[in-house]
């Protein structure tokens, strides 16, 4: 599937068009020093396709350093990409004047890992919900409103009591609420959730999946959920992008990309869940653009891995980058679906 290919939403009339579509878009930065002479590219995203349709969650998953972070400030207007577009209900952001780009990111925010970090701690929580209300102008007379309804939907209650409190009174889990109340109180189209429970605890990582569950189903919001954590993309998401140095290499619906892998890479995340393997180690240097970014890794690697993969069709939605697909596995019976981890 391609980003510009509609998807039949549940309860559709018929194929409906995506809020956000990333085509074909790259991305490359310059490292190595301070010398300009000295620096040498670093290609962080490379033809990243990838479609988000209103009230839908999509995952993008991969290792630390494939890209994840790069695509969502692509998505978000703070980084231009080299070559293709990223289009937001229909705009090309980089054909959008300043002011019309403002007048966009007013229906997306971006949630950040860290809530230690990201908030402030010499500001009241209710100073930092009504951030994006100052930034965006929006009326004295209406602002207290907004904050209150945006803390009492991400689950802080009473939200009178929380709104005067400051982040050092709060819990990890209470930050990162005030962080989710922060991104609704303008109540966007789009959220980016950048690890967003990476840091909380598993029981309270449950807790805010499920407000965040509750809030794009009830709104309609559309959720881009960066994550590496295979259980909660499981729990979060309706389909899964899998990335590996800034390249797309498999992507479909959850269950289907989780339990039935077809690239070597899928499954290795896969795996590494499961048997608690130590991972492969992770070569920095880029490979040659002609070629496979995972055939060093790969133990299906043959010599065609020498070219780029094709990209194929395994079915409804589901594609891989693979010269060498995982075969498919069997089908299973209920009790053995049930019984997976």
């Amino acid at each position: 599937m391609t980003a510009t290919t509609p998807v039949d939403r549940p309860g559709d009339d018929g194929p409906a068009p995506a809020l956000l579509e990333l085509q074909e878009v790259s991305k490359t930065f310059r490292a190595g020093g301070l010398s300009r002479a000295r620096r040498h590219p670093v290609r962080a995203v490379s033809a990243v396709t990838l479609a988000v349709h209103a009230g839908e969650a999509v995952g993008l998953i991969g290792e630390s350093g494939s890209g994840k972070t790069t695509v969502a400030r692509m998505t978000l207007g703070l980084v231009r990409p080299d070559r293709g577009k990223v289009v937001f209900n229909g705009r090309d952001l980089a054909r959008l004047r300043e002011r019309e780009l403002r007048a966009a990111r007013r229906e997306m925010h971006l949630v950040f890992q860290d809530p230690y970090e990201s908030l402030s701690p010499r500001m009241s929580v209710s100073a930092l919900v009504a951030e994006p209300l100052v930034i965006h102008g929006v009326p004295t007379t209406d602002r207290r409103r907004l904050i209150l309804d945006a803390l009492a939907e991400s689950g802080l209650a009473p939200p009178e009591d929380f709104a005067r409190r400051y982040p050092n009174e709060l819990s990890g889990g209470q930050r990162q609420r005030v962080a989710l109340a922060r991104a609704l109180v303008l109540r966007p189209r789009l959220i980016v959730a950048d690890e967003p429970t990476s840091m909380l605890d598993v029981s309270i990582r449950a807790s805010l999946l499920a407000t965040i569950r509750a809030l794009r189903v009830e709104h309609g919001i559309a959720v881009l959920f960066i994550t590496h954590d295979l259980a909660v993309a499981r729990l979060t998401c309706d389909r899964l992008a899998v990335m590996f140095r800034g390249t797309i290499v498999e992507s479909g619906p959850t269950d289907q990309v989780l339990t039935a892998p077809r690239h070597p890479y899928t499954l290795a995340l896969r795996q590494a869940v499961r048997d608690l393997a130590p991972p492969a180690p992770i070569h920095r240097s880029a490979a040659d653009p002609g070629e496979c970014v995972y055939r060093d890794r790969c133990p299906r690697a043959q010599d065609a891995c020498a070219q780029a993969p094709p990209r194929r069709d395994l079915g409804p939605a589901h594609t891989v980058a693979c010269h060498f697909p995982v075969p498919a596995p069997p089908p299973t019976t209920t009790t053995e679906r049930n019984a997976q981890p």
